[in-house]
């Protein structure tokens, strides 16, 4: 599609329009350009980035908000999962740390057993700062 720049005389405003596109479209490619740009020269960081967390872990497909605790079950999001025997805790640094670090409220990404979907496996816990 052909972009068309135009200025209004009253306002001096320089539109940018693509021919036969919608505003939305418009909008949509000023946006991403816009984060590009910014995340290429370190002014305005990047859309993806904005919009979520680093994840430090590969694998860990599942995240939600701890809601309850047991002994070893973690209800995430109203959903229970057991804990597996040999889980693997880590911190969203990489740093192993204690099950125990998982607590209510907290915000975790985790990943569950091939075998079991209800068996969680892995956690990462975003630990405040």
């Amino acid at each position: 599609m052909k972009t068309v720049l135009t200025q209004r005389k009253t306002d001096r405003v320089i539109e940018m329009r693509k021919v036969g596109a919608t505003k939305r479209s418009v909008v949509c490619c000023i946006a991403v350009a816009v984060g590009c740009v910014g995340g290429w020269h370190g002014g305005i960081p990047s859309i993806a980035m904005a919009q979520s967390r680093p994840m430090v872990v590969a694998g860990l497909t599942e995240r939600g908000i701890v809601t309850d605790l047991f002994e070893r079950t973690i209800v995430i999001d109203g959903r229970a999962y057991e804990v597996d025997r040999t889980v693997e805790v880590v911190d969203d640094e990489g740093n192993q740390i204690d099950l125990s670090a998982v607590t209510r409220n907290a915000e975790i990404r985790f990943r569950v057993k091939r075998d079991d979907a209800h068996k969680i496996d892995k956690i990462m816990v975003y630990l405040a700062r």
